[in-house]
């Protein structure tokens, strides 16, 4: 543990974490969208987190500093904050300001910051910048909403923490930067088991599950049709195949569940769970439609 001075407030950090883990850990908040605890790399994407510290000749990125001893940090100078408006204002004009649509609405980090920092949630000051993307993807469980994307690479970072190797990946350049699967055969989707952290470390709800009833389209206590399915043949162990619509019932929903069928017997394997209804749940999986 190293000494700093922190806004004028004496903290002990260790000095094996980034100067910006070192604040958090002292309940001290700098601004950051593309840090996780846990990097031991971060990528420093996002240019959030500026601070000035003395003796160096202007503001550098916390995540990418290592704390020394009696080092004097400030965290909310002028030059600091304009820097942290600047780069979120650069984020803002690529992002579709749909906020109202989005299931992070009031709990989004983005809003978060336009409020601390007092931006425009869609900046005057910058063009809206439309990336060239079809909102289409591949991939049989996961949709990735380029137009809220905003590039951090967190959900990379935990895809690769949970495989061992990442299946999602950056592709293209420039703005027409994107998150994507890794791969378009098959082969490579099924070795993505759907444990869903990649879905849990966005944050702004650009990676959601696929037909899954979310926040977006459905309040908590509307009713909604809910369609039993019975499960087909698959070829394959672990194949996530859609399944045939058998029976239907009533019931109000509040979250989604999701299975994977499996291909050893006819035993449906859940995989998440977090489906509350009114009445007892179907004994196979559901998919969740809206009522007409």
């Amino acid at each position: 543990m190293v000494r700093i001075f922190v806004d004028d407030k004496e903290i002990f950090v260790d000095e094996k974490k980034s100067l910006l883990q070192g604040c958090l850990d002292n309940d001290i908040y700098i601004p950051n969208l593309c840090f996780l605890e846990d990097m031991d790399d971060p990528p420093g994407s996002c240019r959030m987190c500026f601070v000035e510290i003395e003796g160096m000749s202007q503001p550098v990125i916390s995540c990418k500093i290592e704390p020394k001893a009696d080092m004097v940090v400030r965290t909310a100078t002028e030059e600091v904050i304009r820097l942290q408006r600047t780069s979120l204002r650069l984020l803002l004009s690529i992002h579709e300001a749909k906020c109202k649509a989005c299931p992070s609405n009031k709990k989004c980090v983005l809003q978060q910051l336009v409020r601390r920092l007092g931006v425009r949630i869609r900046p005057r000051r910058y063009d809206h910048l439309t990336r060239s993307v079809v909102e289409d993807s591949p991939h049989p469980f996961l949709k990735i909403v380029h137009s809220r994307c905003i590039l951090c690479g967190r959900c990379i970072h935990e895809c690769r923490k949970q495989n061992g190797n990442a299946l999602l990946t950056f592709a293209r350049r420039g703005i027409d930067t994107i998150v994507t699967t890794y791969g378009e055969e098959e082969e490579m989707w099924l070795t993505c088991d759907p444990c869903l952290a990649c879905i849990e470390a966005c944050p702004v709800s650009a990676i959601l599950l696929k037909d899954a009833l979310s926040e977006e389209t459905l309040s908590e206590d509307e009713t909604v049709q809910a369609a039993e399915y019975q499960k087909q043949p698959a070829e394959g162990d672990g194949d996530v195949r859609q399944v045939e619509n058998s029976t239907a019932h009533d019931s109000k929903v509040k979250r989604h569940e999701i299975h994977r069928i499996s291909a050893e017997g006819d035993a449906i394997e859940q995989v998440a769970e977090s489906a509350s209804t009114d009445e007892a749940q179907a004994q196979c999986g559901h998919r969740m439609h809206r009522r007409r």
